[in-house]
């Protein structure tokens, strides 16, 4: 469902509930959901990151409740397809 005309402290909150929901939330998918570009995503990214409610990990963000382990044990499983994934977990130097 698209939301665009969303405030950005909107979309920052609901960004921060999708990850706290799901563990961890990628930029593709948010801004296929949020109907907004990927450089949207990554600004509203650092923002929450620099404010401490998430933790930036390649590719998206992980919720501060999850560890880098446990988010890197989720990425070990396969794809919808079978394919592993690409990519593992990295936190962002600060």
């Amino acid at each position: 469902m698209p939301v665009r005309g969303l405030t950005a402290q909107a979309g920052r909150d609901r960004i921060e509930a999708k990850a706290l929901v799901g563990g961890y939330v990628t930029c593709r998918a948010l801004a296929l959901e949020l109907d907004v570009s990927a450089m949207t995503i990554n600004r509203d990214l650092q923002v929450l990151a620099r404010q401490g409610r998430l933790y930036r990990v390649r590719g998206g963000a992980a919720a501060p409740n999850l560890t880098l382990n446990e988010y890197a044990q989720r990425l070990d499983r396969k794809t919808t397809d079978g394919r592993p994934r690409a990519w593992t977990a990295r936190p962002q130097a600060q």
